[in-house]
């Protein structure tokens, strides 16, 4: 296995998992897959990407609780993007409640995969960026970075957001 990985995809179905793994190194990026949560957690015991494809409907733990615990371990250092087969279930708000960046439906559309896989992966984040606090929630995104931005209601008709991966702040009118 290569030393340096853009992106984990972690999937259950054989198929899913190796046509998106397929989209993604045919576009120059290097993959590699796991077929659970299990497997994920032994994987990121010895390796680190910069951003994890993880499908929602998995057996044992599902994607949103493996999303979850992703972003109470990395916080914002690695870009968890939620894959589904269930277009329009509440899972994408499901997802951007327990940390999700993104949030793909199947079947894969490989410009739209790559598009936005590619955007996490030169984002420049560290894997090393501290946790995200319990509870945060992340609305909109960083300009600057790509990245989630925390809001604070500042007056009826804006908020300020900050971004916790480079620190931009600016007032947003609502």
């Amino acid at each position: 296995m290569k030393d340096h990985i853009d992106v984990l995809v972690v999937d259950d179905d054989e198929t899913g998992r190796t046509i998106a793994a397929a989209y993604l190194r045919k576009a120059g990026l290097t993959v590699a897959t796991c077929a659970g949560g299990v497997e994920m957690w032994q994987w990121l015991e010895r390796h680190r990407a910069p951003v994890i494809l993880l499908d929602v409907m998995m057996p044992g733990e599902d994607g949103f609780s493996l999303a979850e615990q992703l972003r109470g371990r990395y916080g914002l250092g690695i870009a968890v993007i939620m894959l589904t087969g269930c277009e329009g279930s509440g899972d994408k708000a499901t997802g951007v409640a327990v940390g999700a960046d993104d949030y793909l439906t199947k079947p894969i559309n490989k410009d739209l995969l790559v598009s936005i896989v590619g955007r996490y992966v030169h984002s420049g984040r560290k894997t090393s960026s501290p946790a995200a606090a319990p509870n945060e929630t992340w609305m909109e995104r960083c300009p600057s970075c790509g990245g989630r931005l925390d809001l604070s209601l500042a007056s009826d008709f804006g908020a300020v957001g900050t971004c916790r991966a480079c620190g931009w702040s600016s007032y947003i009118v609502c």
